[in-house]
């Protein structure tokens, strides 16, 4: 009974063994099939390709950024011209006014 008993044990911790090696061959496997050279080579491939799209945004931003830099210096300019010639149709206005003045003036003379 007590052989029995003992192969039992023995065949118990045989199975769990054969369990735990099928377990940890699956798990080498999982192990080889991410870190062989096809696989590396791919995921290096995967981060060169993200790099280069990463690149080609950071570039595309950049001359965005110069364009929009130079839409508000141009804006700048045409806000600052305005000023400029606001301030010259005043000035315009006020010597055609003046004008005005001297020649009702003029013709309250000559009547």
């Amino acid at each position: 009974m007590i052989l029995e008993i003992e192969q039992r044990v023995h065949q118990d911790q045989l199975q769990s063994a054969k369990e735990t090696l099928s377990k940890l061959d699956s798990e080498l496997r999982q192990v080889q099939a991410f870190t062989s050279d096809a696989a590396q080579a791919a995921r290096r491939e995967e981060l060169d390709d993200i790099k280069d799209a990463v690149g080609k945004v950071i570039a595309e931003t950049e001359l965005s950024s110069r364009l929009v830099r130079s839409c508000v210096e141009r804006t700048d300019q045409t806000v600052l011209a305005k000023t400029d010639t606001d301030r010259w149709l005043d000035e315009l206005r006020g010597e055609l006014g003046q004008q005005g003045k001297a020649l009702s003036e003029a013709q309250n003379l000559v009547r």
